[in-house]
């Protein structure tokens, strides 16, 4: 009798894994799998993207910011602006009446 139950067992072993196989393949079950692997990866990169964008948006805030209250900043913006300034130059301002070292 143990022999039975062990063959039978075998046998709805085997019958329930091909099922599986084919309802597997009748769902394109892996199709799915890649398709959502795909998506996973797109949404990553766009995740990544965001916070690349979001630390490029904070920094140009604190610029702003910057120009506010910062006079230096603030004439060197203008000068940008209106071309008054070359690629790489850097604007200093001299106080008039300040002794050198």
């Amino acid at each position: 009798m143990p022999e039975k139950r062990r063959t039978a067992y075998w046998l709805g072993l085997g019958l329930l894994a091909a099922t599986l196989l084919v309802y597997a393949q009748r769902t394109d079950l892996y199709g799915h799998y890649l398709e959502y692997k795909a998506s996973a990866d797109y949404l990553g990169a766009l995740e990544n993207e965001r916070a690349t964008l979001q630390h490029e948006a904070d920094a140009l805030a604190a610029n702003i910011a910057g120009l506010e209250t910062d006079q230096l900043e603030q004439e060197a913006a203008i000068r940008r602006n209106r071309k008054l300034v070359r690629d790489g130059e850097t604007v200093f301002r001299f106080e008039p009446g300040l002794s050198g070292p």
